[in-house]
């Protein structure tokens, strides 16, 4: 199914996008597709049984040590769970309300944004759909009330009430308070504060981590403590990768330029790498951190896939950030099978499991089911 679903993506990217041709009717169904594919999911996400085990322990910690419940989680989404817990909703059903209400959000800031574009789709469904969609639930719903609610409100300047949204947010998701540096960002940065912007970033990148790491960071190091002692060998490459997402955006040309948002969201993106750079010395807290970058990245392939001019130039630069999505995909089903701890599969033959499924079928592919180990 979710091979299903690239093909789905992949095949209209290449046929509408780069002709700059609307489908709004197809894409729309494309979409519903994912939706289903996610909201009917069982067990699948890195984190689903980590917020099952969550859920289930709701009721007992609010009952007998409240303030233990919030002081090790984010008490916004404690209160989610809490509602549904006293409603009586199960577990499954209160995970596919959330993803819906995700999915939701993200149609609409993929529909009125980047306008149906299906590059746009295409870069959602590589590389937030698996992550952010499917398993970090959590940052995923404030990276969608962000592009589909705040993100208007910073264009309008509606500062008051998008700073009151991005504190809501981080009672869900602590790294939301990231949205608050945002109005801080110029609509206009010159290319030479870019430039300078970039070579700092690059430093940090590659020479800045053992020192970084070393900085104290209060109380927040007790609750990002696990963030910051997991790394891996694949860190080197995620950072090329990294900078090959980035370093054209540089060379845009002029002309491009003179659409504001899209001047905007590159400026974004370097700030969103700068991020990125500084916060290297872990990999999970960095891919987090940049994730929120993301719905920039949408943005900028959405306004090059409408452009009329420039043909062989937008093409080239489109087929460029296609091709980076589909290994990302394949990276990310390939983090899926080993996080998940699959077995009897690969990289090209991920099975999608759903909640119509049996217990059987579950068993036969997972070997962890969290840390309640129950169906």
């Amino acid at each position: 199914m979710y091979y299903l679903a690239l093909v789905g993506t992949l095949f209209p990217s290449l046929l509408f996008s780069l002709k700059s041709i609307k489908a709004d009717r197809l894409f729309a169904f494309v979409f519903l597709f994912l939706g289903a594919l996610a909201v009917f999911r069982y067990g699948q996400g890195q984190d689903y049984f980590n917020y099952r085990d969550l859920y289930d322990s709701v009721d007992y910690y609010w009952s007998n040590q409240p303030l233990l419940l919030l002081l090790q989680n984010d008490p916004g989404y404690v209160l989610f769970n809490l509602i549904a817990i006293i409603l009586g909703v199960p577990y499954t059903v209160f995970m596919a309300i959330f993803t819906a209400i995700i999915l939701a959000l993200f149609y609409f800031f993929l529909s009125r944004t980047c306008r149906c574009s299906f590059v746009s789709l295409f870069l959602f469904y590589g590389v937030i759909y698996m992550i952010y969609v499917l398993s970090v639930v959590r940052q995923g719903f404030c990276m969608a009330v962000f592009y589909a609610v705040l993100y208007p409100m910073l264009k309008k300047k509606k500062l008051k009430q998008y700073v009151i949204g991005a504190i809501l947010l981080s009672t869900i998701h602590l790294s939301s308070l990231l949205f608050l540096l945002f109005p801080f960002v110029k609509f206009q940065m010159s290319n030479r504060k870019i430039l300078f912007l970039f070579l700092v970033s690059i430093v940090a990148l590659f020479i800045g981590p053992a020192f970084l790491s070393k900085i104290p960071i209060g109380v927040i190091q007790e609750r990002l403590g696990h963030y910051l002692s997991e790394s891996s060998d694949n860190l080197i490459l995620a950072k090329v990768v990294r900078c090959l997402i980035i370093i054209p955006l540089f060379f845009l040309p002029s002309k491009l330029l003179n659409d504001k948002e899209l001047y905007y969201c590159r400026t974004m993106m370097f700030c969103g790498f700068f991020i990125y750079s500084f916060t290297s010395f872990s990999e999970l807290t960095c891919s987090r951190l940049w994730g929120f970058f993301l719905g920039f990245e949408c943005i900028i392939l959405s306004r090059l896939s409408h452009l009329k001019s420039l043909k062989s130039y937008r093409r080239g630069l489109l087929l460029y950030y296609m091709v980076i999505t589909l290994v990302l995909w394949f990276k990310d089903i390939n983090a899926a099978i080993v996080q998940g701890e699959y077995r009897y599969c690969s990289m090209f033959s991920y099975p999608y499991i759903s909640v119509l499924d049996s217990e059987d079928v579950l068993n036969h592919y997972r070997t962890n089911l969290g840390f309640s180990d129950k169906f």
